[in-house]
Parts: C-alpha cells; structure tokens; sequence
C-alpha cells in the first residue's frame, strides 16, 4: 500500500502528514465511490514505510468527504497512476517531493448517518474554534492589532492566554500596516511574559497580500507551505492585518469583491486542516458597532470580536459565535514594557496585555433625539408611572406606557414633521436606540428604566 492505495483522497494532516481515507472495511479492493463510512490512514512523506491505520480518524472522515470523488498520491517511480487519472482528478503539484492528485471538487451527497462527528476544538480554548473564520474589529488605536498579537505569541509559544489552553503551531501573521511596531510588539510580549520567541514557530510577512487575487493568494500558501516544512509544524493559526491593507483592489463595501475576499480567505482554511484564520478589521464609518463594508463578511464569519476602548482598559466583546457558546466579554490593562533605549538615551516601550475585571460601564452619552425622548420619559414616568404586575415586569419599578411616553416625546418636540407618521416613526427609533444602548426596557408596550 506504499504511495496510498487507489482511489485515496489525499489532504494535509495536523501533523504534516497527507492522509489518505478510503471505505472502511479496508480491503484489498476498495471502493473510491463508496465512502459513505470511512477510515483513513496515514502516510509520513519523510518515510513511506511509517502507514498507520486508524479506524474512526474523524480528520480523515473528513478529508474524504470534503474531496468529493477521491484521488491519491504518487510517491513511487513506476506508480499507476497515468495521465488520464492526472487530467480527471486534477492537476499534479509538487508537496514535499511527493506529487499528489488534488482531486476537482465537485457537488455531491452524503448520507447524514454517514457525516462524522467532530468534537469541538479550540485553538484558544472557549474563544477560537480550529478551522474557523473570525474576525477582530474596532476603531483606530482600540487595541485590535495588540490582541491579535497577543493570540499569536501564545499559540505559537503554547503558552495559555490568560488562563486559557491553547493548540500550539505555526502561527503566521500577514501584517499589511505597522511593520516598524512589531519587532517592539514582540519584544514587549517576551519580556513582559518571560518567554522568549526565539524558536517560536512564529512568522510575520514582509507585506500585504491582495486575497482577491488568486496568484497572491497561492503566493502566500506557498509561503505558509514553506514555513510548516521548515519548522515542521503545521499551521494552526494565521492573521491577516487588516482587512483593508490585504484586500486588493477592489472595495470592501461591494458584494462581488467581499465575495472574492473570503473566498481567499476561505483558502487557507481548506488548505490547512486545524488552522484558524483571524481577520483584524476596522469597525464601519457611521455605525462602530459591526464591521465595516459588505455584511457579505458578517456572514460568512463563524466568531465575530469587537474591541473597545474606554479609558485605559481595552475589552474584548463577542458579537457573534456560529457554534460555540459565547463567551463574556475580556476586559485587559495595557502594561508599559521598556524595551530598550533609543540613540537619543530616550526610552523605547511598546505595550503588553494582562486580563483585569471589567470596569464599572459608565451610561452612554445621549444627544439629540435619543436625549429629548429620555427627558420626556421621564416626564412620563413622573405623571403616569405605575407598577405592572406579572413575572416579566420588574418588582417595584415604575413603568409607563409606549402610547404616554410618545405624547411626552410629542411634548417636547421631539419631531420636526408635523404628520402623525413621521412623529410615530421618530419616537419608535428614539427609543429602540435607548433600548440598544441598555437604559431602557420595552416589553408589552410598556417601557421602564432598566438601572435606577
């Protein structure tokens, strides 16, 4: 069974190895089409010799399913594998001096029974799901880029963050701003940790990348690809900062080029079992509570991190986890980390991270007509406060009704229209922002405040 039998899908292993996964009875025939239950066995490309068989590997359950019509490896000189076979399942690539059939993907089906079942698994335990897309964003200087270096360092270090397990390997990091902060960046993390990134399989690039483009995509893979072999580890994380910087030409606000930006990103993903990718991005213009350009990202993300500044304390802030739990938020103090001395004798610092309990959240700001409908509530609630009845309404709070509250709004002038509508819709916007902003509380058109 040298070379991998007939018929095996061949994928990248977490370990570096290509894992070859055929019907499970394992028999001296098998099936190529027939992987509705499958095992896989695993091949070293450094030693043909070294197979080992493992029944229910579910990376290799599914390797298998997602190549769609399996093909194989070619490790020998004399080996079956002829043109026709290289033309009906796919170019020939060089991989580790083995030439591997990367099979064309192709829509198919499988049987639910026959789908395994893959226990969840963290590169970050609680915070980043293996073989995920997320996302870190947040306004200029919120702090984005120092926690997804933070990440970096632990899992390429094994060292926990903060408390927390982490999958350790090759981290990449494709910085397109900053180059001159990051030296600093990891010298402060080192320093400020007692652990040195000196034979950390840790890489940084030289430049941006464009993952819109296909050719700066397979660039970058092969650079990644180089990296795995040298440090012979495989990837398990890879940051793309920013999304803008690494984009392309093209324009983050417009489906089709947020379409080919995540299909790229989506690349390395596929290529690289176990690998998570983590996205920093800038929060939008108008509205800094998501992401900026198309929701085509918001999508397509499977864990979404907003990064906010208050002060001196930078909190990390789950908006969106597809599968996992979600987290709380993580709230981090910004530690001064000298790290040398200029030409000049002047101090040269950068800054590390330790986790800290959360501040005490101070009421949002209110102007204009979030700030007039807050005042007349509480004329409102002055005049016709009441407390309701029922499980669902808070013991000893005064409430007051939509319908009172709108006629205080009225009141004060809330509107600058003078139709029934336009008031009505500028009251309902008023108070759903309140509501948002956590001050109000709406529920069986009554409405009360939701802290004293």
């Amino acid at each position: 069974m040298t070379g991998g039998p007939p018929g095996a899908a061949p994928a990248l292993h977490p370990s570096t190895t290509a894992s070859h996964c055929w019907r499970a009875d394992m028999n001296d025939d098998p099936n190529p089409f027939d992987i509705d239950h499958v095992a896989s066995a695993i091949v070293n490309w450094r030693n043909d010799r070294d197979l080992r068989a493992a029944r229910d590997e579910p990376r290799g359950q599914r390797a298998a399913y997602d190549a769609g019509h399996p093909a194989g490896i070619d490790d020998m000189p004399d080996a079956p594998w002829s043109e026709e076979d290289a033309d009906r399942y796919g170019d020939r690539k060089k991989v580790s001096g083995s030439k591997v059939i990367i099979p064309k993907e192709r829509f198919r089906l499988l049987r639910a029974s026959a789908m395994p079942f893959l226990d969840p698994e963290f590169a970050i335990d609680g915070l980043l799901e293996v073989e995920v897309l997320a996302v870190i964003f947040g306004k200029p200087a919120a702090g984005k880029s120092f926690v997804a270096i933070d990440m970096a360092c632990c899992i390429a270090t094994g060292t926990p963050y903060h408390g927390r397990d982490v999958k350790r390997g090759l981290v990449v990091y494709v910085a397109g701003e900053g180059h001159n902060g990051l030296k600093r960046r990891q010298m402060a993390w080192e320093k400020h940790h007692r652990t040195s990134l000196a034979d950390a399989p840790l890489y940084f690039s030289t430049r941006a990348t464009s993952l819109m483009d296909a050719a700066a995509v397979d660039e970058m893979l092969e650079a990644i690809d180089a990296a795995a072999e040298a440090e012979d580890v495989a990837p398990r994380l890879v940051v793309i900062d920013t999304v803008a910087r690494n984009f392309g030409s093209g324009d983050e606000s417009k489906t089709p080029d947020m379409n080919a930006f995540v299909a790229g990103a989506d690349s390395i993903k596929r290529k690289y079992p176990g690998c998570t990718v983590l996205l920093v991005h800038h929060s939008g213009h108008g509205d800094s509570e998501r992401g900026r350009g198309s929701s085509v990202l918001l999508g397509a993300l499977d864990a979404e991190y907003r990064v906010e500044l208050d002060v001196d304390t930078t909190t990390l802030i789950c908006t969106k986890m597809k599968e996992a739990p979600m987290p709380g938020p993580i709230s981090f103090k910004a530690n001064t980390v000298q790290i040398g001395t200029s030409k000049k004798g002047e101090p040269v610092t950068s800054l590390a991270f330790d986790e800290v309990d959360a501040p005490a959240k101070r009421p949002p700001k209110l102007k204009g007509q979030p700030l007039i409908a807050m005042q007349a509530f509480g004329d409102a609630l002055a005049a016709h406060g009441q407390v309701m009845t029922g499980e669902a309404f808070p013991k000893n709070r005064q409430c007051v009704s939509l319908d009172q509250w709108r006629e205080a709004c009225d009141r004060h002038s809330l509107s600058s229209g003078e139709g029934d509508s336009s008031k009505r819709a500028a009251f309902h916007k008023a108070w759903k922002s309140l509501q948002e902003k956590g001050l109000i509380c709406v529920l069986d058109g009554f409405a009360w405040r939701v802290a004293e």
